[in-house]
């Protein structure tokens, strides 16, 4: 599957997206989730959004999260690699607001915001819905992340 997420706000207190699965055959949506994730601040690990460009997503174990997946490509890995790359083990999980991230996507069926804090709902919801798209043995996932009018 590919995952295209397109940011259309940003805040001090959060950053949201719109979340496609697509159907790399065909073109096709699949499905779409909303997304939330830190603000942008200097690709810094744990405090910021991942950086906008392609990534790979791969099956990550977390202790924290269980099975989730990781991005991996340019400046994020999907391990520590001390002076390989500024992040890693940059996941998608289940959370509603930025501020229950350390540098992570957490996906929603719906976004809006709680006193004016950027957030989604249903998490866990859409990330059953996700796991349904991406568990699929030997298929290769891919990720675009862009910032607003990016093509």
């Amino acid at each position: 599957m590919k995952i295209i997420i397109d940011r259309y706000e940003s805040t001090g207190k959060g950053t949201l997206s719109k979340v496609a699965v697509i159907n790399p055959d065909t073109e096709i949506t699949v499905t779409t989730f909303f997304g939330i994730e830190c603000p942008w601040k200097d690709n810094k690990p744990s405090i910021s959004c991942i950086p906008g460009g392609e990534y790979e997503l791969v099956p990550h174990s977390s202790g924290k999260y269980g099975e989730v997946w990781a991005f991996v490509g340019d400046t994020v890995s999907h391990y520590f690699d001390e002076g390989q790359s500024q992040r890693y083990a940059c996941l998608i999980h289940a959370a509603n607001y930025a501020h229950q991230l350390q540098g992570c996507l957490a996906l929603g069926v719906d976004a809006g915001s709680n006193d004016g804090v950027p957030a989604v709902w249903n998490s866990r919801k859409a990330l059953q819905s996700l796991k349904r798209h991406l568990d699929r043995p030997n298929d290769r996932h891919t990720a675009l992340i862009r910032w607003f009018s990016d093509e």
